[in-house]
């Protein structure tokens, strides 16, 4: 017997999509508008998936 674990679709994808996030960002934003950042790159991780 094999079990397939799934998770909801809570439309996650599509809401980074409208709101212009993606896999790596500028550092800073006003909340409409990615603002143009030097300096090194910092990694961020999410707790639960470890992504």
């Amino acid at each position: 017997m094999s079990t397939t674990l799934t998770t909801p679709d809570f439309g996650i994808t599509e809401s980074l999509k409208k709101l212009g996030i993606k896999e790596i960002n500028h550092g800073a934003s006003t909340g409409t508008k990615w603002l143009n950042t030097t300096g090194e790159m910092i990694k961020s991780y999410s707790l639960p998936t470890g992504n």
